[in-house]
């Protein structure tokens, strides 16, 4: 059986590059009131990896920019920590699908969001 298959018809398998462990929790918590099946994988078999940013300076353009040339086919979603407006059409560029304000983020936008990216 290869690794693809392990999963539930239906499941989104899901990567998520967080470098705050209390956002992990919580972002793992929304995911779960959401009510979207998901399974946590790595980037390479990932359907969708959601990536939190605190910042958007050039290393994290950079990092997007790789992950996406890494990843070609699998969708980006970016946990903002700061005001995206500035720098979201930079991160779209650079191969994200969408970018998330954490401060808005609620289970039902977070849960539209894997649906819509991890099937795209």
């Amino acid at each position: 059986m290869s690794a693809s298959s392990a999963y539930p018809i239906g499941m989104y398998k899901i990567a998520l590059i967080e470098p705050e462990p209390l956002h992990t929790a919580w972002i793992d918590e929304l995911i779960g009131r959401g009510g979207v099946s998901t399974a946590r994988t790595a980037p390479n078999e990932a359907d969708l990896i959601l990536l939190g940013l605190e910042t958007f300076g050039e290393s994290e353009m950079d990092f997007v920019e790789s992950l996406h040339a890494i990843f070609p086919s699998t969708s980006i979603v970016i946990l903002s920590g700061t005001d995206s407006r500035l720098w979201m059409g930079e991160a779209v560029r650079l191969g994200a699908e969408h970018v998330l304000e954490k401060d808005d983020l609620t289970a039902d936008t977070l849960a539209s969001a894997i649906r819509l990216y991890a099937a795209a």
